[in-house]
């Protein structure tokens, strides 16, 4: 039996995972997707304290390559430091790219728009940004 496939798509700005039906590539090398029609919408996610939104925004950088979980227990403070301003500065970087496209990354911050950004970068502008191609 072969396993299911399935892709996640922004569509009507919810996350919507559909099953892909069919799939071939062309020969210039672009992949051409069929999906099916029945699809199954995540609901939003509502978050009880500012600790869960921020946990989960976390977690989607990190899903997408941003940033990296470090071990910091053998490190000097002033290694730290440093290390605390990357992650600030390519955050920072990164959202306000998105928030000028129209993203919802600057104030009223959503979780889900880092992923709808990420999925709308071209492999290039994904490199450029230090994210997964």
């Amino acid at each position: 039996m072969r396993p299911e496939r399935k892709m996640v798509v922004c569509e009507n700005n919810g996350l919507v995972i559909k099953k892909i039906a069919l799939s071939y590539r062309k020969m210039n090398g672009e992949e051409i997707f069929l999906l099916d029609a029945e699809a199954e919408v995540e609901e939003k996610t509502k978050y009880r304290t500012a600790d869960e939104l921020y946990k989960r925004i976390e977690d989607n950088f990190i899903n997408i390559g941003l940033l990296k979980r470090v071990d910091m227990s053998s490190m000097s403070d002033d290694v730290i430091r440093e290390l605390i301003l990357k992650k600030h500065e390519k955050e920072e970087n990164f959202l306000n790219a998105g928030a000028e496209r129209g993203f919802k990354l600057a104030d009223d911050i959503d979780p889900d728009d880092i992923l709808r950004f990420y999925i709308a970068l071209t492999p290039e502008e994904r490199v450029e940004f230090n994210c997964n191609p």
